[in-house]
Order: C-alpha cells, then sequence, then structure tokens
C-alpha cells in the first residue's frame, strides 16, 4: 500500500474497535442485545467520530483508551479500568480526566492509575495557563457551542443541529439515570477549564462521546419502545446525511480537492 491508506487505516481500525467495546458496556449495563447493538452503532454513524478516525492523530486512539475504561468499570474489571486509564492518561489529558471520572466503583484502588502519569507533571504544569496562547485554533468555549453540540467541525450544516440537540439530550438523560455517572463526567472536563484547558472543542469531541453514546443507550433502554425508536431514527438520519458529511469535510479542511 501506497500514499495515505497506510497512514489513515490504523487510526479506522482504532476507531472501528470502540463500537464493539460500547456494546459490550451496555451488555454489561443490562440492555438487551438488540437495543445495545443499536445504541453501540451509533459511534459508526457519528459525524464527528467518522471525520477524527480517518486522521492519523491521537483521537481515535484515545476514543478508543475511554471506551475500553468504560468497558472495565462496567463490568467492575480493575486491571481493564487501571490499564486502559493508564494509557488514556498518557494519550490525552482530556481522555484520562474521563477514564479517571470512571473509576468511582473502585474506590481507592481508583488512585493507582495517576501514578502512571508522574513523569508528565512538570509538562503539565508547564502548560497551565498558557494553552489558549499555543493552541489558539481551539478558540472560545463560546464560539466553538455550536459545532459540538451539531457534532460537526467547521460551520455545520443546518441539517445536523437538530440532530445532535437530539444525541446531546439522550446521552446527558441516560447519564442523569445513571444517578452518579454525570456528577465526576462534568467534573473532568471542569478540571480542565480551570487548569486553562479548553475542552469545548469538535476535535475533542471524540474522546466524549463513547460516554456519550452510552448514555444515549441508556437513556433509551430506560424509555422503552420510543427510546429505541429515537436511536433508530438517529443511525438511519446519519447515514442518510453521510454525503454531506464527506462533502462538507472536504470543503473546510482540504477544499484543494473539491473537483
Amino acid at each position: 500500500m501506497e500514499g495515505e491508506v497506510p497512514l489513515r487505516l490504523l487510526p479506522v481500525l482504532l476507531g472501528s474497535a470502540v463500537a464493539p467495546l460500547l456494546f459490550f458496556s451496555l451488555r454489561a449495563q443490562g440492555l438487551p442485545a438488540p437495543l445495545a447493538l443499536l445504541g453501540g452503532s451509533l459511534w459508526a454513524f457519528l459525524p464527528q467520530a467518522l471525520l477524527q478516525d480517518t486522521e492519523f492523530r491521537m483521537y481515535p486512539l484515545a476514543a478508543l483508551l475511554v471506551a475500553a475504561a468504560l468497558l472495565g468499570a462496567k463490568r467492575r474489571s480493575f486491571p481493564l479500568w487501571a490499564g486502559a486509564t493508564a494509557l488514556a492518561l498518557w494519550t490525552h489529558y482530556l481522555a484520562g480526566a474521563v477514564a479517571l471520572s470512571l473509576g468511582l466503583p473502585f474506590g481507592r484502588r481508583a488512585l493507582l492509575p495517576p501514578l502512571a502519569f508522574l513523569p508528565w507533571v512538570p509538562a503539565l504544569l508547564g502548560q497551565v495557563g498558557r494553552v489558549h496562547q499555543v493552541a489558539y485554533w481551539n478558540g472560545e468555549p463560546a464560539s466553538r457551542l455550536k459545532e459540538v453540540l451539531a457534532l460537526f467541525w467547521e460551520v455545520p450544516d443546518p441539517l445536523f443541529l437538530p440532530l445532535g440537540a437530539l444525541f446531546w439530550g439522550l446521552a446527558l438523560l441516560g447519564l442523569l439515570l445513571e444517578r452518579q455517572a454525570l456528577l465526576p463526567f462534568v467534573l473532568a472536563v471542569g478540571l480542565l477549564f480551570a487548569l486553562g484547558f479548553q475542552p469545548i472543542s469538535p476535535r475533542y469531541l471524540p474522546v466524549l462521546l463513547p460516554v456519550l453514546v452510552y448514555g444515549a443507550g441508556v437513556a433509551a433502554w430506560r424509555l422503552r419502545l420510543p427510546g429505541a425508536v429515537l436511536l433508530l431514527a438517529l443511525n438511519l438520519s446519519w447515514w442518510a446525511l453521510l454525503p454531506w458529511t464527506a462533502l462538507m469535510r472536504l470543503a473546510t479542511s482540504w477544499p484543494g480537492l473539491l473537483p
């Protein structure tokens, strides 16, 4: 293989592996197989997941490690959760924070994975407070919020906004129904804000999406038939919009590739 294909194949494979991990996490929560499959398949059509899974960056790996940590937490497997969390901490700050937030079921043992991050603490402290100057392309939270809610990169098409709102509604409802599951998730993102980072950015969405997809699946389960219908509608709608996803990605990131 020559050209871009070998470079893009690895992130595609890493990103594709997230869907089965989400399926098994939903099954561990008690969802029937058909509904868990419907929930896990959201990853295959989420616009932002599709876009980032074709780029040779750390985001597909970070999302995979978050999904693995989620599965470890739901199965009460400390080795799986701890290993995935330690690797997530070395891969991306947000991935590590989100993976750590899933470790409440393990009590004091949840303090062990951060020990693997100790060599990076000086680098983290050196970046605190000046990230906005270095990563200026992330912009301010308010300027990126619409794109984050639409789950898309750069000026989102209006068609994506209601679908994004539906997904966020299901995801947050599911996490709220998990009782304490939403609080550590919010604290993890809030901690990065407190340190001067900007976690609200479309490029960071894949790191958050495994937990959000899981929440959407849980919400659909609690809503019974209406929830299953909403999940199916999301999958079919994003599938139907795949041509727009590809075209808008080319138009906003690589305009030179357009005919």
